[in-house]
This record gives structure tokens, sequence and C-alpha cells, in this order.
């Protein structure tokens, strides 16, 4: 049987305190420096013109651990829709907490402010498309303000992107991360 006692002896204590706060700090270091894994990729159809055309190389970057806070509105994120088995480009909305309302006079308001979307292929107004009851059923029955890890995203070419509009709102879960298009060139690196 080995003797283990020298282990708990007092002179060893020192060493064993310095050893443990080494562990400590260094892992710090080490996984606080780490960057975003970023996963190259190319836009392929025209629900997010004009930002993003067609064929446009974007880095997709997924940052461990993500969490619903990290995600804003006008971000663009990729999202995976569940029971579909596809993954999109889109812009978020609405946030958890947030209060959508689509106003009769065809603007989305954001907690009691219309949107400003100059982001959008000509009239900024919101076209409702025969599949958007679903959302406006969604968010009516939380009246009115996202639930907790739900968020409420759309194209920027409105008249042509599949996105909440037909889906409904998407959980968390379902965002595969922020995309980049000014660093596509640098993915990952």
């Amino acid at each position: 049987m080995v003797q283990m006692s020298w282990l708990l002896d007092k002179k060893y204590l020192f060493l064993w305190v310095f050893i443990a706060l080494s562990s400590v700090l260094g892992g710090m270091v080490f996984f606080s420096g780490q960057k975003p894994i970023g996963i190259l990729t190319y836009v392929n159809g025209h629900s997010m013109e004009p930002t993003l055309p067609n064929g446009t190389k974007i880095c997709l970057f997924r940052n461990f651990p993500v969490v619903s806070g990290d995600i804003k509105t006008g971000d663009i994120v990729g999202i995976h829709f569940n029971g579909k088995n596809i993954n999109m480009v889109k812009r978020v909305i609405g946030i958890p907490g947030d209060q959508i309302v689509f106003g009769k006079d065809g603007y989305i308001y954001r907690n009691g402010e219309q949107m400003k979307e100059d982001y959008i292929i000509g009239n900024p107004k919101f076209f409702l498309t025969p599949g958007f009851s679903r959302v406006l059923l969604q968010i009516e029955r939380f009246g009115g303000i996202l639930p907790s890890n739900m968020f409420l995203v759309l194209g920027d070419n409105r008249r042509n992107s599949l996105d909440s509009s037909e889906y409904g709102l998407i959980h968390f879960d379902q965002i595969l991360g922020t995309v980049e298009v000014k660093n596509a060139g640098n993915c990952g690196e």
C-alpha cells in the first residue's frame, strides 16, 4: 500500500493552493480569449434583399455558450425551422419581453414605437401574407408580449420571404448564431 500522508502535510499546503489557483486562473484566461466559431456559407435566395443579395458570402458566428440575451433586435441570425429541416437567414424583429403590434396602417410597432425599417425593399409597410394569421394568434395569445426565449424573425424582402409570418415565432434553441458579412473572408480565423 502506498503511503500518501505527505499529501496532507502542512508544508505542501502552499503548493496545493498554488496549483489550484493556477489551474482556475489559467482556465479563465484560456476560455475568455476564445473567438466565436464561424461557419462560412452563402445566401441562397432573395428573402433578405437588399441587405443580403442571393449569393452573398456570409459568416455564421456561434458563440459558446449562447444565451437568449445575446440576440438583439435588428440582428441578422441563422435559424433552423423545426419540423421543416431547413436553415434560413432572417432579421430579428422582436425579442422576449417586446410588445409587438402590427398596426392597421401597415407598420410594425415594437414597444409602442413604429419600427424604422429602412432596409426593406420598397414600401416599408408590412404586407400580410395568407399564413401570417398563425404568428398573429401566437402574439395575441401572450397578450402581445413575446414570451421568454421566443423571437419574431422576418426577411427584409417581405413580399418574398418565408419567416415567422409563415412558421410562427421561433424558440431561442432554433437560432444557430449571428450573421456577419464584413468579416466573412476571415470566418473562423
